[in-house]
């Protein structure tokens, strides 16, 4: 069986099929047949073989980004989007028609067949930016279009000149309709954000860049770097929580801002969203009726309506519902009636209430609590609650009881108490844990600063451990009340054993004792930087330092980033977030 044959015999098989791509043709027919029979074999091959190929790519989503006419006198080669290259014959076209708003080009043949291919063109997408869509987010916007072709979208806010912060993102949604939120805009400036259109490898199709005035934010907050050994690839923001709806990067430039019903921030669920309390009817400035669930743009997205008022924190479940910090009346107030008590646990779909954990039931509301508490109305105080998925657990902790506390979440029964010792009953008691040592055994800590006071945000790690920020309002109080210890803030990090209930002080960050914050305070662990971030945010009248002011340090506690946020103001937490986070 001669060579020439099996070459017919093939030929006559990919022109059956026509639809294999003229590459895959001529490396067949390279090994099919000498140069002088690929020769002959082209001019009978290339038109349909061509259309197939042009029809095939576009099918597929490939596009043509070059023409070139200088590959030789009587050929062009249309080169793709993944780097494959095809060489076809000029005299087969009547003409050659890009079209690039519509991102084709059209294809004539000598035969009047027409073919339009998908190739790249420009973007104009300057009228399809929104700024402040919502009229309560002044420094985002909102792009809404439709593309010729499907790809996806990166954006970004490029920086100011002289050390500024680019905020980029690259979003995950492949198809011909987009929308995409431009976070990250600079107050009172003309902001170039730079869109790029890409493949679904990447590739980068076109770009634009759009230029986006925004005007000047109202009571603007004064923030001053102190220090900042950041890299500039850290693009996360800085915000502080209660009346500060607001985010800076690392410059110190206000890079998100929220005019909108605002109160206390608890941070990003995990569809990108905030969530913060109503500043709307408040009692008494910290209790508030309703939560607000808004987005990064500013859209009002869902209003929750707390019975008996939310204060505090709020957590999201892994099923998506809510645990709350709310009270065991339904008008809080400072008159002997206990408040800030209670748990609940609200649907997310329904804003009904599953389950409620009442800590008068819980705890000792007889138990002495630290001087400063209001009265018996404030015994517990509780100013954080959280929930562990490995044990099915809720962690709350009490200012007032100078207490973290842990508790089975189906029968609310106690796992461990974290507290000093002293003044508990004998029900309770043993729940407490046991200071020890590295080795195990059980030390003396009368003489060390060992348990927190009036503690803020406790924290439970990957790895079981507790990190929590330490007021240290009345330190010592429940060893001797008549002589209290230095009164400074601090964050702490403690290892513990919940089989056998003891507990390690493994490391401390007390910022020289320089700062004391009577009422607030939070810590955070980032654990793709190896950092912590302290915030000392009290700046009321009993404060010893400087604050509010945002601590971030390294694994040596060597800090990489200080900055004061409006000295003398009262905040409740700081947070650190990826304004994108939660956002595809």
């Amino acid at each position: 069986m001669s060579w020439p044959y099996l070459t017919r015999v093939k030929v006559k098989l990919i022109m059956k099929l026509r639809k294999i791509d003229i590459i895959g043709v001529a490396l067949l027919l390279l090994f099919s047949c000498n140069r002088k029979e690929l020769d002959q074999l082209k001019g009978s091959l290339s038109v349909e073989e061509t259309k197939t190929s042009l029809l095939q790519n576009s099918s597929n989503g490939t596009l043509i980004t070059k023409i070139d006419t200088s590959a030789s006198s009587n050929s062009l080669a249309l080169h793709y989007e993944n780097g494959s290259i095809v060489t076809i014959n000029k005299n087969y076209f009547t003409g050659i028609q890009p079209n690039l708003m519509q991102w084709v080009t059209q294809f004539s043949f000598t035969d009047g067949t027409i073919i339009s291919a998908f190739s790249t063109g420009k973007l104009n997408l300057q009228d399809s930016v929104v700024i402040n869509p919502y009229g309560t987010a002044p420094l985002c916007a909102f792009a809404k279009f439709d593309m010729p072709v499907k790809g996806r979208f990166n954006i970004i806010v490029q920086a100011k000149p002289n050390g500024g912060i680019s905020i980029s993102h690259s979003f995950s949604n492949y198809s011909y309709h987009q929308e995409l939120q431009i976070l990250g805009l600079y107050d009172n400036y003309a902001n170039h954000v730079e869109f790029q259109f890409v493949n679904s490898s990447g590739f980068i199709r076109a770009t634009q860049i759009v230029t986006l005035q925004t005007v000047a934010l109202p009571n603007k907050p004064i923030i001053t770097i102190k220090k900042n050994l950041l890299s500039q690839s850290d693009v996360s923001i800085y915000s502080v929580s209660l009346g500060g709806p607001y985010g800076f990067d690392q410059n110190g430039e206000i890079r998100w801002y929220y005019t909108g019903d605002f109160w206390y921030s608890y941070g990003k669920l995990k569809n990108g969203n905030l969530i913060a309390s109503s500043g709307l009817n408040t009692l008494l400035g910290q209790f508030s009726p309703a939560l607000n669930e808004i987005s990064m743009l500013g859209e009002s997205i869902r209003h929750y309506i707390i019975p008996n008022y939310q204060h505090h924190d709020v957590w999201e479940m892994p099923n998506g519902n809510f645990l709350i910090g709310t009270n065991s009346t339904s008008t809080p107030a400072f008159n002997g009636v206990p408040l800030q008590d209670v748990v609940v646990e609200i649907n997310r779909s329904s804003g009904s209430v599953v389950r409620t954990w009442n800590f008068n039931n819980i705890l000792d509301p007889k138990r002495t609590f630290i001087p400063d508490a209001v009265g018996s109305s404030d015994w517990l105080h509780m100013n954080r609650v959280s929930y562990n998925s490995v044990d099915n657990s809720i962690i709350i902790s009490s200012r007032s009881q100078s207490a973290v506390v842990k508790i089975d979440y189906e029968t609310s029964q106690i796992k461990w108490i974290l507290s000093n010792p002293n003044l508990w009953n004998s029900q309770l008691s043993q729940y407490l844990l046991i200071p020890v040592n590295l080795n195990g055994e059980e030390i003396n800590v009368d003489s060390i600063d060992f348990w927190p006071y009036g503690q803020h945000h406790p924290w439970q790690l990957s790895n079981g451990n507790i990190l929590l920020y330490d007021d240290g309002d009345y330190r010592g109080f429940y060893d001797n009340p008549n002589v209290p210890l230095k009164s400074y803030s601090r964050a702490l990090e403690y290892k513990l054993d919940e089989v056998n209930r003891t507990i390690q002080l493994v490391w401390s960050f007390n910022n020289n004792k320089s700062i004391f914050t009577q009422y607030t305070g939070s810590v955070e662990q980032f654990d793709a930087s190896n950092t912590r971030m302290i915030g000392f945010m009290d700046g009321g009248p009993n404060v010893v330092g400087e604050a509010p002011k945002i601590l971030e340090i390294d694994s040596q506690n060597n800090t990489v980033f200080e900055a004061n946020v409006n000295l003398g103001s009262f905040y409740y937490r700081a947070m650190k977030m990826d304004l994108y986070s939660g956002i595809h």
